[in-house]
């Protein structure tokens, strides 16, 4: 009784918490846009139109959904992920909502998203599968590993540039590397880096195997030379590190980090000019994608793509000489070859218009209630986390597909579930059996 007490307490603190970080999160964005990145970005297209009946609406908005969240009783799991959604996507879109004169129908997209999450997650999605026994699990990951990178070798072999590791020539090395691409070595590139080595190194740590977290740390770095992407290596950190502390202490630190990150811009902004760590901080992480929601529901409002430049090219006839992300650099930022990528809730719109924006938000929100109805250990907590940024920049079919949502599915079903009951009884891959032929 004391104990579960002491675990209430502890977690009513956390969610407090997180609410007034949150919310802190959110007004210190409002004021970042209103008095600096209106000003300092207006020739990409920021501007200051804010009306008192948005302002208004977008802070009704705000407290809503965060006093919910924290009041409804949610696995860790669910609030976790919606509370992220709400850092990343609600609040960067409510505030040009109120300042920039945006769609409301963005914010209709990622409420329902919210919500979509919510409704699904009240039930359980029972799959019965052979999963891959506890003292397998890092032979066999190893083994797709090793098999999957082959091609990898072929290519690219080790003609690397190591300058790369410092993050720097990486725009060329990623010319070059598209320039070898291959069908297969496009999709899996993904699907290791963001999914597959990943969980092979949580179960390396978890199950204290680290000469096995050496090859998959090894193997990792060699991808990201061969790519550059520089979300390889900070994914992989970001996963890694949510491997410690439990969902509502993570997403405390999240949060703070967060906060401290943006203060810190302006103060280094105010104090000697420094406008770089805005840039990045502030306007690519969360106003950038904010406001090519609006390029994209602006651009398609009367020609819906559907799905022309995809799946359905067969079917429908795509209108434009480049794809969507290309037409949009163009059309806004003077640049064809910028890739400006929209995520799940402008891709609904562009494809379909306001039904395509309700069954993308739909499916995209039954997908997260489906890994909850999982039970995975929050150990992998950050391998989620990343998967809802990622819905954020990615068109629904590219997240499942290239990004490797589907391949985390079934990674999910066969490697991941009933993982939280496992590491909480600390099950133990048996001696004798671990590994001995690897």
């Amino acid at each position: 009784m004391n104990t579960l007490s002491t675990s209430g307490q502890y977690n009513y603190f956390y969610k407090a918490l997180n609410f007034f970080l949150g919310l802190a999160i959110y007004f210190v964005l409002d004021w970042a846009y209103r008095t600096q990145i209106s000003v300092t970005y207006m020739y990409e297209g920021y501007r200051l139109d804010s009306s008192p009946e948005r302002i208004i609406i977008g802070k009704i908005i705000v407290l809503s959904v965060l006093a919910f969240i924290t009041l409804k009783s949610l696995s860790p799991f669910i609030y976790t992920m919606l509370m992220i959604i709400n850092l990343f996507i609600l609040f960067p879109n409510v505030v040009l909502f109120e300042n920039m004169d945006a769609q409301p129908e963005i914010l209709f997209g990622i409420l329902l998203l919210e919500i979509s999450i919510v409704f699904f997650s009240a039930f359980r999605y029972p799959i019965s599968v052979n999963q891959v026994r506890i003292d397998k699990r890092i032979k066999v990951l190893l083994i797709i590993i090793l098999i999957s990178i082959v091609p990898f070798l072929i290519i690219y072999r080790f003609d690397f540039n190591f300058r790369n590791l410092l993050f720097e020539d990486i725009y060329d090395t990623r010319f070059e590397a598209r320039e070898k691409r291959t069908f297969f070595t496009g999709y899996a590139y993904s699907v290791l880096t963001k999914v597959i080595i990943p969980v092979f190194l949580i179960f390396t740590i978890y199950y204290k195997k680290y000469l096995f977290t050496l090859v998959g740390i090894i193997l990792l770095v060699y991808l990201f030379l061969c790519g550059a992407h520089k979300g390889v290596l900070l994914g992989a950190l970001l996963i890694l590190a949510f491997y410690f502390l439990e969902y509502y202490k993570k997403l405390a630190i999240v949060l703070g980090v967060f906060l401290v990150a943006i203060l810190l811009c302006y103060y280094l902004k105010e104090k000697n000019g420094n406008v770089e760590l805005e840039s990045i901080v502030v306007r690519r992480t969360f106003f950038l994608p904010a406001y090519l929601n609006i390029c994209y529901f602006e651009f398609f409002a009367d020609n819906p793509m559907r799905l022309s430049h995809s799946i359905l090219s067969p079917i429908y006839q795509y209108p434009y000489p480049v794809e969507p992300t290309n037409m949009i650099g163009w059309h806004y930022f003077n640049n064809i070859k910028s890739g400006a990528n929209n995520g799940v809730v402008s891709d609904g719109y562009m494809n379909f218009g306001i039904p395509g924006e309700i069954i993308f938000c739909v499916i995209t929100g039954w997908l997260v209630a489906f890994f909850d109805s999982l039970n995975i250990s929050h150990k992998f907590g950050g391998l989620f986390i990343y998967f809802i940024v990622t819905i954020n920049g990615s068109a629904l079919f590219t997240l499942l597909l290239t990004h490797g949502g589907i391949v985390l599915v079934l990674v999910g079903l066969y490697f991941l579930q009933n993982t939280q009951e496992e590491f909480e009884t600390g099950a133990e891959i048996e001696s004798g059996q671990e590994l001995e032929q690897v």
